[in-house]
């Protein structure tokens, strides 16, 4: 359950709500227990095996050993299907792996051309920046009875 309120007048009162909550999910592809590094990562490599058993001879994959992400040098790994076939879920996927922590720091999923020629539309990016590991975070930081996340009196939905 998230533990969530509202800014402004309505921040007085706590909700309680399932990650996968319609009022969660408006404007979301995921819920936030499908986000981070680590699953982004092995939703990438899963989605990756899945279209191999699908046609592994109508792949292309690539590695860019330098491509800049904002101030990060990254090495790209870049999946694209030559052929669009039942149960591929995108024309081309990029993750982007940080060079001084090798941390995967970036994906795009990349939908198929409008027609052939034509540049694929993004559809999907995730991208983590200013990454702060072992960062001294104690059980308090995690306790909804902490002072300091002034939750009230919760209702759930």
């Amino acid at each position: 359950m998230l533990m969530v309120h509202e800014s402004g007048m309505w921040g007085i009162v706590t909700l309680n709500l399932k990650p996968d909550a319609p009022r969660v999910m408006a404007e979301s592809r995921y819920p936030v227990t499908e986000i981070g590094i680590a699953k982004m990562f092995f939703t990438a490599l899963a989605i990756w095996e899945q279209e191999k058993a699908i046609s592994p001879t109508t792949v292309e994959v690539t590695i860019s050993l330098r491509e800049p992400l904002g101030t990060m040098a990254c090495e790209v790994v870049q999946v694209t299907h030559t052929q669009r076939l039942d149960g591929l879920k995108f024309h081309q996927t990029r993750l982007f792996f940080d060079k001084e922590t090798s941390l995967p720091v970036q994906v795009e999923q990349y939908d198929w051309p409008k027609q052939a020629g034509a540049k694929p539309r993004l559809v999907e990016q995730y991208t983590y920046t200013d990454i702060k590991t072992n960062a001294g975070l104690t059980d308090a930081d995690f306790d909804p009875h902490n002072s300091d996340y002034r939750f009230s009196v919760s209702r759930s939905r």
